[in-house]
């Protein structure tokens, strides 16, 4: 009744007007907080992401070689945060053989018996391993510079293991011998 007295605008309008703001600041505060709703959403999620990442196992299998090459590893590394249980090898392709020993002898200085073992007989390969601390590393075997020279394939390992869990993780590795042997050359 004042505005109309006062701007000429009939009370009918203001209340009409006032309808309109009061609509639109709510539909602007419904829209911001659907946007931090969803923005929180993907936060939670990177988060939980990275909290799995670093929480869990990761276990591979690589070359080892030392500042002075002589000897060649494979070793097994768990570089992830927890302990992976019951490491298996499922496969190996490209299998290769290496001298292992049979029977030392302590009591003379005879030589070891050796025999040439197909690297998936090994007992580590063929029984696993129980469990796989953060950060350990374990050397599966040990060649020689000729050992990997005479190697003229990829070897693929495939191997399986749980985490805390219990969820199982199936990875493969491919150690290419060639590449490795002609880095031998060069040194």
């Amino acid at each position: 009744m004042l505005a109309d007295i006062i701007l000429g605008i009939p009370s009918n309008d203001i209340i009409a007007d006032s309808d309109l703001g009061l609509f639109i600041t709510t539909a602007i505060s419904v829209i911001i907080a659907a946007i931090l709703v969803f923005l929180t959403w993907k936060n939670v999620k990177a988060s939980t992401k990275l909290v799995e990442m670093q929480s869990n196992p990761f276990v591979y299998i690589a070359p080892e070689l030392p500042e002075q090459p002589r000897n060649f590893y494979i070793v097994i590394k768990n570089t992830g945060g927890s302990v992976a249980r019951d490491v298996k090898f499922v496969d190996v392709t490209g299998d290769f053989s290496i001298q292992t020993i049979v029977e030392a002898d302590q009591s003379t200085s005879k030589p070891d018996k050796t025999q040439k073992t197909p690297f998936k007989q090994l007992p580590i390969i063929k029984n696993g391993i129980k469990e796989l601390a953060p950060g350990q590393i374990i050397r599966l075997v040990q060649l020689q510079r000729g050992d990997v020279s005479n190697i003229k394939n990829s070897v693929k390992i495939t191997f399986e293991y749980k985490n805390i869990i219990g969820e199982t993780k199936k990875e493969s590795n491919i150690i290419d011998f060639p590449a490795y042997a002609h880095s031998f050359e060069q040194s």
